[in-house]
């Protein structure tokens, strides 16, 4: 969807990493080059945000990254599956939804 520009992909080169560490960890223990191969393809699509504003919003300093992006990249929704982020179910006018319910609001469903 992003592909076809249904809507703006924004991630940092922090999240990034963090994909990476766990893409090669339990349960999916990726090899490198799948790794890398996925880090390109969303490095194909995607706005790469450098937030200049922490955030201490969360427990999980990843989710705390996630938050800083989001707002650095002015987004309306942060879309996971994250049971922390999800709890917040809003940071700062940033939406927060599960896949399911972002595709049924933006009507992609």
């Amino acid at each position: 969807m992003a592909r076809r520009g249904d809507f703006t992909f924004i991630t940092s080169e922090a999240l990034l990493q963090e994909l990476k560490r766990v893409l090669s960890e339990d349960p999916f223990r990726l090899d490198d080059e799948e790794i890398s191969k996925i880090e390109n393809s969303i490095r194909e699509i995607a706005e790469i945000e450098k937030p200049q504003t922490k955030v201490q919003e969360c427990r999980d300093e990843a989710d705390n990254r996630v938050l800083e992006c989001a707002m650095e990249g002015r987004a309306d929704y942060i879309v996971t599956g994250d049971e922390d982020l999800l709890g917040l179910t809003s940071f700062r006018g940033v939406r927060i939804a599960k896949v399911a319910d972002f595709l049924r609001i933006s009507g992609k469903e």
